[in-house]
């Protein structure tokens, strides 16, 4: 009893794996005898064949477009043009691009490439412009000029040039210029050193197309990209500071009033005096 129960148990396991395939083979056989019935002529018989297969679930695309093609050949055969125009479209929404053997019917071909031709066109995803840039230098004088490079990855070739917008910071609007082009996607813009001041300098790099509509850009005119001017050194020579002339100053004319007092030796005579002054410079 267990070796049948063990059996019955695997057949239906069979069956069950087994039951896709099955199917879509009997599909496939609907599907040929509606086939068979167009090349005999019986476009009718054919026609509600081809109807009944395409009912059944589990069609692949290819067993689709098989009976959307004898639905139209038949449809033609019969005169049924209006029918045969709704197949030819039901066959390209499965395949855009079927081709009909050239041996087939002239009117099928034709009814396939007008309807073929009344579709809308295709549009081709466009791939986005993407903009690179850099500057140089990265902490520059005041007064010095500035470098912005720019790269474009185009690859629907739709941009035409780019912009620089630039200003100091705290000024309300931009100065504008346009990056001269080095070569395929590379461009190069001198910001001259009279707009590079404290305390930065804020700009912003647009590619634009023919119109001067923006495809991409780095920074905006609300969230500029900044550059902070490098900071002088502290120290340097005593010698170019105010406070050090000052006191020479002073000192001289401290020692010039003990030259007279020591000249000046209540006798009425006249001796001759020196004074010296010492500057000790401290580092």
């Amino acid at each position: 009893m267990r070796g049948r129960g063990v059996a019955v148990l695997g057949v239906a396991l069979w069956a069950l794996l087994a039951l896709p395939a099955l199917r879509a083979y009997a599909d496939s056989a609907q599907l040929t005898a509606a086939v068979a019935l167009y090349d005999d002529l019986e476009y009718e018989k054919a026609i509600v064949a081809l109807d009944a297969a395409l009912a059944q679930p589990g069609l692949t695309a290819a067993e689709v477009a098989s009976a959307q093609r004898y639905r139209l050949l038949s449809f033609v055969a019969l005169g049924r043009e209006a029918d045969a125009r709704a197949a030819a479209r039901a066959l390209l929404a499965v395949d855009r691009d079927y081709q009909l053997p050239r041996t087939e019917s002239q009117r099928a071909l034709d009814i396939l490439d007008e309807e073929r031709a009344s579709l809308p066109a295709v549009v081709a995803p466009v791939k986005p412009v993407t903009l690179t840039q850099s500057v140089s230098p990265a902490a520059p004088k005041r007064g010095a000029p500035v470098v912005i490079r720019a790269t474009v990855a185009d690859p629907g070739a739709r941009s035409q040039r780019v912009v620089v917008h630039h200003r100091i910071r705290g000024e309300q609007g931009y100065s504008t210029m346009r990056a001269r082009r080095l070569g395929p996607g590379s461009f190069e813009a001198v910001v001259p050193g009279a707009f590079v001041r404290a305390p930065a300098l804020e700009y912003y790099v647009v590619a634009e197309d023919a119109a001067g509509a923006a495809l991409a850009s780095q920074g905006s005119a609300t969230e500029p990209l900044e550059v902070t001017l490098a900071r002088g050194k502290k120290g340097g020579s005593v010698l170019g500071k105010w406070w050090f002339w000052a006191a020479v100053g002073g000192l001289a004319i401290v020692g010039t009033g003990a030259v007279l007092l020591a000249g000046d030796d209540g006798g009425g005579g006249s001796k001759d005096a020196t004074v010296t002054v010492t500057v000790n410079l401290m580092p």
